[in-house]
């Protein structure tokens, strides 16, 4: 988990300086939903590092990692590719959703996914 988030906190800082300096869009609303994918990525980078510290750690490590993923990644792509009609247009709503509930996650008690399937398990082998 750890590497994966240094990996995403590397790529969040080096992503915001290539922008800084070479994407200069002709649009301004742009440029702002550039700097939103940028600094959602920084923070959420950071919610991945401390992760393994959290109640439900491969819970919300999985939903803050894809949910950064669809965000950050699908609005990058139409900044850098100049493409408003892309198709992955629609994943940074689904990414916003898949980041609330990693949000949402820390509420939930510890380990409350690994009792889970435990529970699932003991159903599908008592059949």
């Amino acid at each position: 988990m750890l590497k994966v988030a240094a990996v995403s906190g590397c790529l969040a800082v080096g992503i915001a300086a290539v922008g800084s300096h070479l994407f200069k869009p002709a649009d301004q609303s742009q440029l702002k939903s550039f700097e939103k994918a940028s600094q959602m990525h920084l923070i959420h980078s950071v919610l991945l590092a401390v992760s393994p510290t959290l109640p439900n750690p491969v819970m919300t490590f999985s939903l803050i990692g894809i949910g950064t993923l669809c965000f950050s990644g699908s609005i990058y792509y139409r900044c850098f590719a100049n493409d408003d009609n892309s198709p992955f247009k629609r994943l940074a709503p689904i990414g916003g959703m898949l980041l609330m509930l990693g949000w949402l996650s820390l509420m939930l008690p510890p380990n409350v996914m690994a009792r889970t399937l435990g529970r699932l398990s003991k159903i599908k082998h008592s059949k």
